[in-house]
């Protein structure tokens, strides 16, 4: 992971989410910011882009301490979030993302300053990080986490982007 980590270089990250973001301006139609672990930071800056036309951001087991390792802090970046996000981690991920979390705190006083960053946030306690995308899904606790999980994910993009629950967009 680190290796990966290394290679990534930041001006092409943000290119590449400035390039989204155009496109987006253009189409009209692409609002969600989802992703895993590591991409989760991916979500988090796009989010907090000043320009950023994302409408939701979804993040399961996130690695949003990436900022980190280009001279950035996961609160400011939090601070700059504008559009609601939905945060799922695992029980051995970072404590400061957890509902409870420092991250998550942030998040909310977003919103009571009026940006419209209305945030959720679940632990999955027994789940280990990265659970959603490899976990072992013959064991029915898994199973069962990563099928709610998904659930959660589609529920909150739902209600966020056509203010309804259950998803049923297909």
């Amino acid at each position: 992971m680190d290796n990966i980590l290394n290679s990534l270089d930041e001006i092409k990250c943000a290119a590449n989410v400035k390039g989204l973001k155009s496109y987006q301006s253009k189409r009209h139609h692409i609002y969600i910011c989802n992703a895993y672990a590591g991409g989760s930071w991916v979500v988090f800056r796009g989010c907090a882009a000043a320009a950023s036309n994302f409408s939701v951001g979804v993040s399961a087991h996130p690695s949003v301490y990436n900022e980190s390792r280009f001279g950035g802090s996961e609160e400011a970046l939090a601070t700059a979030i504008r559009c609601p996000q939905l945060v799922l981690t695992a029980g051995n991920d970072r404590d400061n993302l957890k509902p409870s979390g420092k991250i998550i705190d942030i998040l909310r006083c977003n919103a009571d300053d009026g940006r419209g960053v209305t945030t959720e946030a679940k632990e999955y306690k027994d789940m280990a990080h990265g659970w959603v995308t490899r976990g072992n899904l013959s064991n029915p606790t898994v199973a069962r986490d990563e099928s709610n999980a998904l659930e959660r994910c589609l529920d909150f993009i739902d209600t966020h982007l056509y203010g309804r629950a259950g998803y049923d967009a297909f």
